[in-house]
């Protein structure tokens, strides 16, 4: 317990250091006129967002047209006015560096830099783009939220209806697909190169992959976590996703303590995990799955219901609404997640080889994504919106004790 109290003070001290830089970055409000650089970009439907680093260090969140189009490292003068940040907005913006916002300035870019990080997401946007092209609307960029973990062009119906459905997680970059990612181009990698050239190539993969998408709270878990597959293997440990959960928390929130708080995503995303990781046995003795003779629906329906039983309370608290056949709309599209990604890939690579097999499994591509557009629209109609108003805390910290009671009756824990 004496230890438990040492690291709660450190980490409270952690935590006020960081804030401290932060708020040291200062930014002239009656000011009209700013330069920096962009550290941050994203192209929505008919707009884009990006950060920009000032010449006074403090970061400012920036909307604006389709025009001009800004890219990573490119050097731009802003003209208009800084806003302060809202109060209802606040905690997330200091989450993410930003100390203000501009809405809609006049942009001038004034210089650009090439950069190894731009190269990245120059190949981000050409995978995204060639999606466009065989595949097309909603469904081509349904298909790069699939393999890279974006949902800046959603639409607002489509982000809704999953939001309704439970299945904003399918386009979120999992420590299961990392990890598939991994050992494949680990296996690939062997065939030329020893074992320890083997590891390193596909550390380095998974590496370059995180910061291609964006490094988002998901994405950096779930490569920590592809990264711990992997060592665990070269060093022939059992892997033990406990600890790796644990340690993808801590390194995280040591490069940004305000995640434990203030990102919702970083919550729910490990809240899903450890569900996985003590529901899903206990999940499975209740309905009497046998550990030996259990099929792929039933194992991907224990760990659905395992994930929304702990992220359920927290939800409720955050939105206020009750995705009820949230748990059927995931078994039925997560079984064809896979072969999506699949079709993705054939997608990009045939891209450059035979446009014929490109449209051809674009084709392909469309029929199964509508079948899952076809499901998450069904399921959407059925969610129960329910009004907590004070309570809504009172119940999140209720849920989370029983469930933790329960899994500690059955001494999963």
């Amino acid at each position: 317990m004496a230890i438990l109290f040492i690291f709660f003070l450190l980490g409270g001290q952690y935590y006020l250091f960081d804030d401290r830089a932060y708020r040291a970055k200062e930014i002239d409000f009656s000011s009209t006129e700013f330069s920096g650089e962009v550290v941050r970009y994203e192209y929505k439907l008919r707009s884009q967002e990006f950060d920009v680093v000032l010449d006074s260090g403090a970061k400012v969140r920036v909307y604006s047209g389709v025009a001009p189009k800004v890219f990573y490292k490119d050097r731009v003068s802003l003209f208009g006015e800084a806003l302060p940040l809202s109060s209802n907005s606040v905690r997330y913006f200091e989450k993410e560096g930003v100390s203000a916002t501009m809405a809609f300035p006049e942009v001038s870019i004034l210089g650009s830099s090439d950069s190894f990080l731009g190269g990245l997401y120059k190949f981000s946007d050409l995978v995204s783009a060639r999606f466009d092209r065989f595949i097309g609307g909603q469904a081509g960029a349904f298909m790069a939220g699939i393999t890279l973990g974006t949902d800046s062009r959603f639409s607002s119906d489509l982000k809704r209806k999953l939001s309704l459905t439970g299945t904003t997680h399918i386009v979120a970059l999992s420590g299961y697909n990392i990890s598939i990612i991994a050992l494949s181009i680990s296996l690939l990698a062997s065939r030329f190169l020893r074992l320890r050239g083997a590891f390193i190539a596909s550390v380095v993969a998974i590496c370059l992959f995180v910061l291609m998408t964006g490094a988002s709270a998901s994405v950096v878990r779930a490569g920590i976590m592809g990264m711990l597959v992997l060592l665990a293997n070269q060093l022939g440990r059992v892997y033990s996703l406990r600890n790796a959960i644990a340690f993808s928390a801590f390194l995280m929130v040591l490069v940004n303590p305000k995640v434990l708080v203030f990102d919702l995503g970083f919550q729910l995303s490990f809240l899903a995990l450890i569900g996985i990781v003590y529901f899903s046995p206990v999940i499975k003795g209740v309905l009497g799955f046998a550990s030996d003779k259990i099929s792929i629906v039933k194992e991907s329906l224990a760990m659905t219901l395992a994930a929304q039983l702990a992220v359920m309370p927290l939800i409720l608290f955050q939105f206020g609404f009750v995705p009820v056949f949230s748990i059927f709309a995931n078994v039925l599209i997560l079984t064809f997640i896979p072969l999506t990604m699949l079709l993705g890939l054939f997608i990009f690579l045939f891209s450059f080889l035979s446009a014929y097999l490109a449209e051809f499994f674009g084709l392909l591509s469309r029929i199964i994504i509508g079948y899952i557009f076809f499901v998450i629209d069904f399921f959407s109609r059925f969610s129960v919106q329910l009004e907590l108003g004070f309570f809504s805390i009172v119940f999140m910290i209720a849920s989370f004790t029983g469930l933790f009671m329960v899994l500690y009756k059955q001494r999963s824990i």
